[in-house]
């Protein structure tokens, strides 16, 4: 009877995703015309995910059963009746779009959010449960902050409404402890909380799955629970579970059936209108997309910064910092739409941002609007005097496709070298502006090689079958084999340099990422609002640049990226930077001067630069000074930072061959939690590894003295340096300090420190 059971349930489970997948292509193919069919869409973990979808299922992975797998099922001429109120077609097609072990931050990385924003019509329901992997503080992939929860929360509620569809937030659905008393408890922290605070301030459905199943369950009873719902059973009844299974996660049939019907109830019960924005959103959609004004010309920056009062920035700087100067930008504007683009994620408009940047060019100057949509591009190449203001709403996706990006003489990680073009460059610019409150996004999961340690199983086998290349040890996965061929012929991700020009680095343009905002030797520069996220190597970096302010921004790099920093400020002069936020998968903020004799010979250093009330929440360092320090750094005040989660906080890092004096630096009213190694860290005996990765590999990062050098020109040199009001809670190590025997550390001063 049991295998009747087995057998009807897995037939049910082929009959309902072949529905699934046949309807989605009728659906699409109809893209433009009006449609009988509303789409449920379904983003989320494991315990929403349709595992039918995975290849011998029946087999491997039955009876596992994520809720959204059996939710067509309830979408049923007559059941939709019951919510009339939120479809209001004849009929519903769920497109499950979960996976396991996703948090908001991981799904939205990946480009699996991207992928549905593209297909989103008017309408359309989008049902987002996520907290599960959020929570994972020991998995780093995935483990999302609650502040980081909440802004992706709101990133997915804001863009599903842009399209004009109907989002309902769904909390986690409820573990299978802790059991107390005969009663089940919450086991995802503040998260379910965090949920609802989103919910209540956008004015979106939410539906209280947290609470709903905690209750379903306590009512069923412990024992009941665990060998009916969840996967717990015994060994040889399941052909994939010989050694049978023990898990308080995931659901059997039963489980799935059961949530499914939980929050198809609570669906029903969806009865207020929600806030105006979205009606307001709703009905825009219904209507013929307008080509969008562009905003009124202004003469100064806009946005006003919102963050600290300009005359604050500049209170209490322990040097002489010079004012400032932010771009003035002449009064003209145009729309990228005006030259054709279009904003669908597939038509590239790297010809409609170069003409329209030409346009405002030949009137002097002005303003470059991207209005709400996905504009897939090629590089924008900027001009003088240009403001790219990124609308809300809009997002700038620069392709993945590498010939579009040709290979240049440039700089990275302090050495003269040949890489690929970045996808927003200027050389020789005087004022330049990003502004306005969308995202500038580099596709960098194309470009970079990925560290088996650093992602979860599933995705490791993802990347292997998306092609590429995998290295001899089977530890690091390439996007080309030409890509791995070429890392064995770098340093530190810098090729060796070869006889014949940019010609003779053609054949390894895939490995020569690219860093994602390029601006070399440039005057008055102003980032205000945008977010910049997916990099293929460092997100921003400024060289050589004069009158640099940076405030407002958000920066995002997966933490499994290599080279992911936030925002690397390189032999420049007078820079303001503050209240931002990084979560990056290197170093977040990073002080350079070049490296080695390249840096000496440029011998411009890093000087002037106050940082201000930034928040970290993950990164190798918090803030960062070096490696690449060889033509020096002065004059650095950093306070009013927060570091949660950075691999270390404070650090300074450099080698012997790099020379260049760090002198006149400060750092005070400094906050870290749960930081993994050393909250404050000299290291110069730098080998080019964070200090986790030294530590993961079994590596020592203690030293023997061995002989020592004479101290020359590439003998680094750190002196005055001042470290007051800094607290931290939960870290590996409170100082570490590893000066040279030949030239020791000098000056250094702690004060008021709580560790």
């Amino acid at each position: 009877m049991r295998a009747s059971r087995i057998l009807m349930m897995v037939i049910l489970t082929v009959i309902l995703s072949a529905f699934t997948a046949g309807s989605t292509v009728e659906y699409q193919k109809g893209k433009g015309k009006k449609s009988n069919i509303t789409k449920v869409w379904l983003i989320g973990d494991s315990t929403v995910a349709d595992y039918s979808l995975e290849k011998d299922y029946s087999v491997k992975r039955y009876p596992i059963m994520g809720w959204g797998q059996v939710f067509q099922s309830f979408m049923a001429f007559d059941s939709l009746k019951l919510i009339r109120h939120l479809v209001r077609t004849d009929s519903a097609l769920v497109d499950d779009r979960a996976r396991g072990g996703r948090s908001t931050r991981s799904f939205f990385e990946e480009g699996r959010w991207s992928e549905i924003y593209r297909q989103l019509s008017p309408g359309d329901l989008v049902l987002i449960q996520f907290g599960h992997n959020d929570a994972s503080v020991n998995k780093g992939e995935r483990y999302t902050s609650l502040t980081g929860y909440k802004e992706f929360l709101r990133l997915y509620v804001n863009q599903t409404r842009d399209k004009g569809a109907i989002p309902i937030l769904v909390t986690p659905v409820a573990r299978n402890y802790p059991w107390k008393e005969g009663r089940l408890g919450n086991a995802h922290g503040d998260y379910p909380a965090a949920m609802r605070e989103v919910a209540s301030e956008t004015g979106t459905y939410l539906i209280d799955l947290t609470e709903l199943s905690m209750e379903f369950f306590t009512g069923k009873g412990q024992d009941y629970v665990s060998m009916t719902y969840f996967m717990n059973f015994p060994p040889g009844i399941y052909q994939g579970y010989p050694d049978g299974s023990r898990d308080n996660t995931h659901f059997q049939p039963a489980g799935a059936t059961a949530m499914a019907q939980l929050v198809f109830t609570a669906m029903k019960g969806l009865r207020a209108e929600p806030a105006e924005a979205r009606s307001s959103a709703y009905k825009a959609a219904l209507k013929p997309p307008a080509s969008p004004a562009p905003p009124a010309p202004q003469t100064q920056p806009l946005p006003k910064n919102a963050g600290s009062p300009a005359g604050e920035i500049y209170r209490d700087i322990e040097f002489d910092m010079p004012q400032v100067v932010e771009p003035q930008i002449p009064n003209n504007a145009v729309s990228i739409t005006d030259f054709g683009a279009v904003g669908d994620g597939v038509t590239l408009n790297t010809g409609a941002f170069r003409k329209a940047i030409e346009a405002v060019t030949a009137k002097g100057g002005g303003t470059v609007v991207i209005p709400r949509g996905i504009w897939l591009t090629g590089p924008v190449i900027l001009k003088s005097n240009l403001r790219m203001h990124a609308s809300e709403g809009a997002l700038i996706l620069f392709s993945p496709d590498k010939s579009l990006y040709p290979l240049i003489e440039t700089s990275f990680e302090g050495y003269n070298t040949v890489r690929c073009i970045s996808p927003l460059y200027g050389n020789g610019l005087e004022n330049i502006s990003f502004t306005g409150s969308g995202v500038w996004d580099g596709s960098g999961h194309a470009w970079r090689h990925v560290k088996r340690e650093k992602v979860p199983p599933p995705m490791w086998k993802e990347l292997l079958d998306s092609g590429g290349a995998v290295s001899s040890d089977g530890k690091t996965w390439y996007p080309s084999e030409a890509y791995g061929k070429a890392i064995e012929l770098s340093e530190m991700n810098v090729p060796v340099r070869l006889e014949g020009g940019i010609a003779a680095y053609e054949w390894m343009r895939d490995f020569l990422r690219p860093v994602m905002v390029s601006l070399v030797d440039c005057k008055k520069i102003l980032f205000d609002g945008p977010v910049f996220q997916n990099s293929p190597a460092w997100c921003i970096h400024p060289l050589m640049c004069e009158d640099l302010t940076v405030r407002n921004i958000t920066v995002r790099n997966p933490w499994y990226s290599q080279n992911g920093d936030g925002i690397d400020i390189e032999s420049c002069r007078n820079t303001l930077l503050h209240d931002c936020n990084f979560d990056v998968g290197d170093d977040a903020i990073c002080i350079k001067s070049g490296k080695n004799e390249d840096g000496r010979k440029r011998g411009i250093p890093t000087e002037n630069l106050v940082i201000r009330n930034c928040i970290v929440y993950h990164g190798h360092g918090g803030v960062t000074i070096g490696s690449e320090m060889s033509g020096g750094v002065r004059n650095i005040s950093v306070a009013g930072c927060t570091f949660m989660g950075t691999d270390v906080g404070i650090r300074f890092k450099s080698n012997r061959g790099r020379g260049g004096v760090v002198e006149n630096i400060w750092f005070n009213d400094i906050l870290m939690t749960d930081i993994p190694s050393q909250a404050i860290s000299f290291n110069l005996y730098y080998g080019g590894l964070s200090v986790s990765e030294m530590l993961a590999e079994g590596k020592n990062v203690e030293t023997t003295l061995g002989e020592i050098p004479p101290v020359t020109e590439e003998t680094p040199r750190f002196k005055n340096i001042s470290m007051k009001n800094i607290t931290c809670r939960g870290a590996d190590q409170a100082v570490y300090l590893q000066g040279l025997p030949e030239l020791n550390l000098e000056n250094v001063t702690m004060e008021n420190i709580d560790m």
